[in-house]
């Protein structure tokens, strides 16, 4: 009987939840028909020469005719590496309608996914499609440093062999491109950015069973470290075989602050104010520092030094305010400079910068200042074999205009011209017949850079095209502070001799605030 009510009871219920049912929906809702998206034009696969774009323009077909507006849109190109392990396989590759720029992707084969969404709905629409990046890095050209937001970025101009400085390619971050062949990691670069250097040197500095022949490198150093390139292989960068502490003796320095090439595998490196060196077929590493006399004093020194092309260089004490000459080939020791026109031993002037030209048969120049402010400029005979001559110390403060305010100084190569620039200007000097001119103005933008670029070939009739620009155009990078990350650029500038009027070889753009560059000279 208690089974029998429970029955009826349970039907009554049903009766009733599909009666509730069938009632007419009185609410007020409006119902619009779905905005579909048929992406054609587009290839099942494409292949593509390094550095190049595929131009590939997709035709958008929406099935509400004439709605269709690109501000309404996002659009995104993703790229994902099958052979990269899951957490950096996957990269936004361009953020526009049409992949109509050069992506950021090595060699290697990618799935690619277009992917269109409305931005109103959130709704997307995506095809996917194979990319084959094929062919190589050509190894003549401009590595550039750029300081974007307090990170370090790498771009390269590629030159053409075929029509020299013409750089028909142009690579914005290129260690992004570069994977390390055992992890297939991206190289990254940590912190602020420092200096570049390029030159031919060993893969690891100490002789093991896997050293090999010397290979063109560029060096890269930041606050985080200190990385190279192995550009005769091909762009090779190794996460662990190419560290920097492979190329020391003693484990330190890990980073340092400059490298200072002079030869096939012989440089000196500055490291908290520390000078070191290497010179492979001496069986010198890096490792002991040079910065102390045969009693066993030490003293620290300032990152300026100046070097001829050989294994001698030109220090500041920091300490006792004095200059002194090392050898980096097999003296570990620095010695004291004799005195001539003046004594180079305690200067009391602190050392603001010091460079280095090859001209008058070698000079290094040093821009000292004192406790008052005075401004000094010393020259010193400095040859490629050692010899020492204590030219001029001579007061500049009134003679040459603006330069208690200098904040970037170079020498010219050719004719040994001092530049330096206070704010947006850029000032030549002669040395010799004492004579000043102002020689660019850049207005409301800054300088970040000023240098000369020190090249290993000489130049002859056979590759002047090329190497004459590398080595004697003074470089002037540029920024605009109020967009200080695409604003960049640097002019090579052609200097004359008897003071002419200054030309420009060619300039650059679209770049950051430039910190340092330098020419890749292998082929």
């Amino acid at each position: 009987m208690k089974t029998k009510i429970k029955n009826n009871i349970l039907a009554g219920l049903l009766v009733v939840l599909l009666l509730m049912g069938c009632r007419k929906d009185l609410g007020n809702y409006e119902y619009r028909e779905i905005n579909e998206l048929e992406i054609g034009s587009i290839n099942d696969s494409y292949e593509v020469a390094l550095g190049s774009s595929p131009n590939i323009v997709p035709e958008l077909l929406f099935s509400k005719a004439g709605e269709h507006k690109d501000e309404n849109y996002t659009y995104e190109w993703i790229s994902h590496n099958p052979k990269v392990t899951p957490e950096i396989s996957k990269k936004v590759i361009h953020q526009g309608r049409n992949l109509d720029v050069v992506p950021e992707l090595g060699v290697g084969d990618y799935i690619v996914y277009y992917k269109v969404t409305e931005k109103s709905t959130g709704i997307s629409w995506q095809r996917r499609f194979t990319l084959k990046i094929f062919g190589e890095y050509k190894k003549s050209g401009w590595f550039i440093l750029n300081d974007i937001e307090g990170q370090a970025r790498l771009d390269y101009y590629e030159d053409n062999s075929a029509n020299w400085h013409s750089y028909p390619k142009i690579y914005r971050d290129i260690t992004n491109l570069i994977l390390d062949p055992l992890t297939a990691r991206p190289m990254k670069l940590i912190g602020k950015p420092k200096f570049l250097a390029s030159f031919t040197n060993r893969v690891q500095g100490i002789p093991t069973a896997s050293a090999s022949a010397n290979k063109y490198f560029v060096y890269i150093g930041t606050e985080g470290s200190t990385e190279k390139i192995n550009i005769t292989d091909g762009f090779i960068w190794k996460e662990a075989g190419y560290a920097f502490v492979n190329e020391t003796s003693s484990g330190n320095p890990t980073v340092v602050d400059h490298i200072f090439p002079v030869g096939a595998a012989m440089a000196f490196a500055v490291a908290n104010g520390n000078l070191y060196s290497t010179f492979y077929t001496g069986r010198v590493y890096y490792g002991v520092p040079l910065n102390q006399l045969t009693t066993g004093e030490t003293f620290p020194i300032s990152s300026h030094i100046a070097i001829p092309y050989s294994m001698t260089t030109l220090m500041f004490d920091t300490k006792n305010k004095r200059f002194l000459r090392s050898s980096g080939e097999y003296n570990r020791y620095a010695s004291v400079l004799p005195a001539g026109n003046f004594d180079p031993n305690g200067l009391n002037k602190d050392l603001v910068w010091m460079g280095y030209t090859s001209a008058f048969t070698g000079q290094a120049v040093a821009i000292l200042k004192d406790g008052g402010q005075r401004i000094y400029l010393a020259r010193m005979g400095l040859t490629t074999a050692g010899a020492f001559s204590a030219i001029a110390l001579e007061d500049v403060t009134d003679r040459l205009t603006g330069i208690k305010d200098a904040d970037h100084f170079t020498m010219e190569e050719q004719y040994g011209y001092f530049f330096y620039s206070v704010g947006s200007k850029i000032y030549q000097y002669d040395m010799d017949t004492k004579q000043v001119k102002m020689v660019k103005d850049y207005g409301s933008r800054k300088v970040s850079m000023l240098k000369t670029n020190r090249t290993m070939s000489r130049i002859t009739t056979t590759n002047e095209a090329r190497y004459t620009s590398p080595k004697y155009a003074v470089i002037v990078g540029t920024y605009d502070e109020a967009s200080p990350n695409d604003s960049g650029t640097l002019d090579f500038l052609r200097i004359p001799g008897l003071m002419g009027s200054i030309s420009t070889y060619y300039s650059f753009d679209g770049l950051g605030k430039v910190i340092d560059i330098t020419y890749s000279e292998t082929q």
